[in-house]
């Protein structure tokens, strides 16, 4: 279980998961064929963990510090996030996921990250 002297440590592993999952949305604008599909999906697999280190992690240690405006605040941009790749995984196997949706997808999360 995550603890208040947990939570400088959780929020510095969230904010260099922002910058690096920034990073593959930016080569993502940049990239061609594939080579865009290979940047999907990885950042598709970055983002599933990310959401695990808030739920596991930072979630738990803001809990624990009584720091219910700091909580609020993150997860409601994060919670629309969710929704956001939710609609964008659940896709037929046999189905490509959505590049205008994912395009949207790190457009959004750029402005959540930064906030």
């Amino acid at each position: 279980m995550a603890t208040n002297s947990d939570l400088p440590r959780a929020l510095a592993l969230v904010q260099q998961e922002h910058q690096e999952i920034a990073a593959l949305f930016d080569a993502f604008d940049s990239a061609e064929g594939e080579r865009r599909r290979e940047i999907m999906d990885e950042a598709l697999i970055r983002l599933d963990i990310h959401a695990q280190l808030k739920d596991e992690i930072l979630y738990p240690a803001l809990e624990e510090g009584g720091d219910e405006d700091a909580l609020s605040e993150i997860a409601d941009g994060h919670e629309e996030l969710e929704e956001m790749l939710d609609d964008l995984v659940d896709v037929e196997e046999d189905e490509e996921p959505d590049e205008e949706a994912f395009v949207a997808f790190g457009r959004r999360a750029r402005e959540i990250f930064t906030q």
